[in-house]
């Protein structure tokens, strides 16, 4: 009797022009509508290390959803890419949905400083920044073309060699 009156309620709607509310798709994340921020230290820096957060605001006018593990990258001063990328840890993480104008996604990064390396085996330069590659819906590497951004950092000292070991360590995206 339940499932009858159900389906009787169905028709008539449906019949007197009343349609179920459809939900838009959430579409993922362009650099284009979103704003990069270093965020705060996470209360883990000392002994020749930076506990950092990259930040992702969204400035558009509609929701964006990002998932796993973004893609950094040093740059020097003439462009070009230095040491190794930022090592994945940890496990993928969940599907994070930014609210327009605001809505935030945090990636906690940690940095080992130049100054713990061997000079020889560093030889410590200024950086110009970090270039930043967003997942792809799988999780994965997105598209370069779409989905790359930079962070300038006027401060910045990176080895200009490759000392054996990442510098940089990068967990999964989180809700901001």
């Amino acid at each position: 009797m339940n499932r009858f009156l159900l389906l009787l309620g169905v028709l008539l709607l449906s019949a007197s022009g009343v349609a179920a509310a459809q939900v838009a798709p959430v579409d993922w994340c362009a650099a284009n509508g979103l704003e990069l921020k270093l965020g705060p230290d996470q209360g883990g820096s000392g002994m020749g290390k930076t506990d950092t957060t990259l930040s992702l605001v969204n400035r558009g006018s509609a929701p964006c959803r990002l998932r796993g593990f973004l893609e950094v990258r040093e740059i020097g001063q003439n462009d070009a890419p230095l040491g190794r990328p930022a090592v994945r840890e940890g496990g993928l993480g969940p599907v994070v949905t930014l609210a327009p104008r605001g809505g935030a996604a945090l990636a906690p990064m940690l940095t080992v400083n130049p100054g713990m390396f061997d000079e020889q085996a560093c030889h410590t330069v200024p950086g110009k920044g970090l270039r930043i590659l967003l997942p792809g819906p799988d999780g994965g590497p997105g598209d370069p073309v779409r989905n790359t951004v930079f962070l300038p950092m006027d401060s910045m000292l990176t080895c200009a060699k490759d000392v054996g070991e990442p510098r940089l360590r990068i967990r999964s995206l989180i809700p901001g």
